[in-house]
């Protein structure tokens, strides 16, 4: 799964959206992200968004996804800085 995002500083707060894929560019629905406590699923077209608040805010913060059939993925990510891409590697 690829994951390609943006994050966006706003009042004391980080907006991250992004759009979850497989590795054949296939939109997936229902990947798990969290982040800061935070958690969202993507919907049907792959889409989800995450508001970070600003006390829960970090230099860097720890990004996390799951989906079904494929292996956990976990990364750390620096609010307002460039995108994010998230690998998922299917489970064998």
């Amino acid at each position: 799964i690829a994951v390609a995002s943006t994050s966006r500083y706003t009042r004391n707060r980080v907006i991250l959206r992004a759009t979850c894929t497989d590795e054949k560019g296939n939109l997936l629905r229902g990947v798990n992200i969290a982040i800061a406590g935070i958690t969202a699923s993507s919907d049907a077209a792959g889409y989800f968004e995450l508001t970070v608040p600003g006390d829960q805010l970090q230099p860097s913060l720890t990004l996390n996804a799951v989906a079904s059939g494929f292996a956990p993925w976990s990364d750390t990510v620096v609010p307002n800085s460039n995108d994010v891409i998230i690998t998922l590697h299917r489970q064998k």
